[in-house]
């Protein structure tokens, strides 16, 4: 059987709550562990300055590999 081809996919992960406060580490370590299960592995690839509706706050930039059969032409 071959081997299904895979595509990096980015997701951010916002670093704060609406009010400013930071998320817990434990939270994004949570959200990591869900993304290794559900994708067999992710990259974080460290915090960038996101947008999100307006705001400005620090996000983390993580790859996963999904299998191109998934993705919607």
């Amino acid at each position: 059987m071959a081997k299904a081809k895979l595509i990096p996919c980015l997701v951010h992960i916002p670093m704060q709550y609406p009010d400013g406060t930071d998320v817990e580490a434990e939270k994004i370590n949570t959200f990591l562990e869900m993304l290794d299960r559900q994708f067999n592995g992710a990259s974080p690839l460290g915090v960038i300055q996101g947008r999100w509706m307006g705001i400005v706050e620090p996000m983390l930039r993580v790859e996963v590999a999904i299998p191109k059969r998934s993705v919607a032409a």
